[in-house]
C-alpha cells in the first residue's frame, strides 16, 4: 500500500481495536499472520477472556472500517466474525511446544468466512456446512446478528455489523429449515446454548 493508504489502514485499525475493546475488553490474545490479508493472508483475530464467564469470544478485526477489505456488506454494512468457545475447547487457538500459536479449527472457521465474505453476502440466520469433522456431531454454522439489541459496534462516525457465527447439530439444521432462525434461537437461549458453539453439549430439540 502507499504511503496515504498505509496511513488509512494503521489509523481504522486503532479506531477498530478500541471499538471492539469497548465491547469485549481488553484482548488476551491477538492472532495475526505474518502476510496481511488484503494480501491473501489470514485475518487478524482478537480473543477476549473477560466478556462471558467460563468463555472466550473471538473476533476478527479485519473487515470493517471501509479501508478496502473487499468485504461484500450485509443489510447493516460492514461487519466482523465473532465465535464464542468454552476456555479449553479443543477448537481453539493454542500454543505449541515451539512457543508458536495454532490457529486451531477456530482460526480456521473464521479466516475462511473471512475471505468467503468477500465473494458472497453473509446474512443473519441463514446457516452454513458442512463443518469439518472437528465439529463433529455438528454439522453446520447459524449466523446470528450479534450487533443487536445491547451489542452496538461502531467507531469513526460509523456503524457496523458483528455476526456471530455458532455451531448447530444436523437435527437442528432441519429443524431451522423447517421453523426459521429465530425458533431455534429461542430454544438455544433457553437451553443456555447461547452464543457459545459447544459440540459436546446435548441437541436443544
Amino acid at each position: 500500500m502507499g504511503t496515504h493508504s498505509e496511513r488509512r489502514y494503521t489509523e481504522v485499525l486503532r479506531q477498530r481495536t478500541a471499538a471492539i475493546e469497548g465491547l469485549f475488553g481488553k484482548h488476551s490474545l491477538y492472532l495475526a499472520s505474518p502476510v496481511p490479508f488484503y494480501l491473501g493472508g489470514d485475518a487478524t483475530i482478537l480473543g477476549f477472556d473477560e466478556y462471558l464467564p467460563d468463555h472466550t469470544v473471538f473476533c476478527t478485526n479485519e473487515m470493517t472500517g471501509a479501508w478496502g477489505s473487499g468485504q461484500k456488506p450485509g443489510n447493516s454494512g460492514e461487519f466482523e466474525l465473532v465465535m464464542v468457545l468454552a476456555k479449553g475447547s479443543t477448537l481453539a487457538p493454542s500454543r505449541a511446544a515451539d512457543g508458536l500459536m495454532r490457529k486451531g479449527w477456530l482460526g480456521v472457521t473464521l479466516h475462511g468466512f473471512a475471505k468467503y465474505s468477500t465473494q458472497a453476502v453473509l446474512t443473519p440466520g441463514e446457516v452454513a456446512g458442512p463443518l469439518p469433522d472437528a465439529f463433529s456431531p455438528h454439522t453446520h454454522l447459524l449466523f446470528v446478528d450479534f450487533a443487536a439489541g445491547k451489542v452496538k459496534f461502531g467507531f469513526g462516525g460509523r456503524q457496523y455489523g458483528l455476526l456471530l457465527l455458532i455451531s448447530i447439530s444436523a437435527a437442528e439444521e432441519r429443524y431451522h429449515e423447517a421453523h426459521g432462525a429465530e425458533a431455534l434461537l429461542k430454544k438455544l437461549r433457553k437451553a443456555g446454548s447461547y452464543p457459545a458453539s459447544d459440540p459436546a453439549r446435548m441437541d436443544v430439540l
